[in-house]
């Protein structure tokens, strides 16, 4: 329940708030320290620390943040990046999201290969927070995969601050 909610609502962050007291952080990737490695496909894909040419104003990340919108090409980049594997440890996973509203631009968690949570953004470069309940996957090698295969508007995904949650 937990999961569905968050994932699929824009205005349901509200649930991570409650739970953050009593949690105890596991930082996987800012974008400024770069804890992962990143494979890139096409060019959509670069890490910023402020808008593009183009872009409107962005809210909600740290420093630098990994955004699909291209200086040169804007919305019409493609592209995805795919992180270096990492071990569950705790029971949630969030991360700052923002961008296109669509299954074409999105974030996915891949297991074995098969993608086992997915979430998207809110039509807003505002970058609203999604959590995704992992405590099935504990202690299991997963990895992270940023998409965006729109060429349309809002065809582009901001994704900042992603890390784990483990119970105090």
């Amino acid at each position: 329940m937990l999961q569905r909610r968050a994932e699929f609502g824009c205005r349901r962050t509200r649930v991570l708030h409650r739970l953050v007291r009593r949690w105890r952080a596991i930082p996987i990737e800012d974008f400024d320290s770069h804890r992962l490695d990143w494979t890139p496909t096409g060019t959509a894909f670069s890490t910023s620390d402020r808008k593009s040419p183009g872009q409107g104003f962005i809210y909600g990340q740290s420093e630098r943040f990994a955004s699909s919108y291209s200086p040169v090409d804007g919305d019409a980049a493609v592209g995805e990046w795919l992180s270096s594997p990492f071990t569950v440890t705790g029971e949630a996973i969030t991360f700052q999201l923002g961008g296109g509203q669509s299954s074409r631009v999105r974030v996915e968690l891949v297991h074995d290969g098969k993608v086992v949570r997915r979430s998207w953004g809110c039509k807003s470069e505002i970058m609203g927070r999604r959590i995704w309940n992992v405590e099935s996957l504990q202690g299991k090698d997963v990895r992270l995969r940023l998409i965006d295969a729109s060429t349309k508007s809002w065809g582009h995904l901001l994704v900042d601050t992603i890390t784990q949650w483990r119970r105090r």
